[in-house]
């Protein structure tokens, strides 16, 4: 390996570098704006259902995953 050849290489390395670390920014910023997101059991809760994901005592309701996210996240539950 030359010279040229291994300064390419230790160039392409530190531009994969701060693009890792403009990426893990960009990340950071995101989750401070939007939060975090819900967590699993906290979803299974809305839809009715317990960890495991049988249903409750009280049962299950008619929400998807989804509806049950959107839930949590417009700030409560079903």
């Amino acid at each position: 390996m030359g010279v040229s050849e291994e300064t390419h290489e230790i160039a392409g390395h530190s531009e994969a570098r701060a693009a890792s670390k403009a990426v893990a920014a960009a990340l950071e910023a995101q989750r401070s704006v939007s939060g975090g997101a819900p967590s699993v059991n906290a979803i299974l809760q809305v839809m009715g259902r317990r960890p495991d994901g049988y249903a409750t005592a009280e049962g299950p309701n008619d929400l998807t995953a989804d509806e049950a996210v959107r839930c949590l996240l417009d700030g409560g539950a079903a």
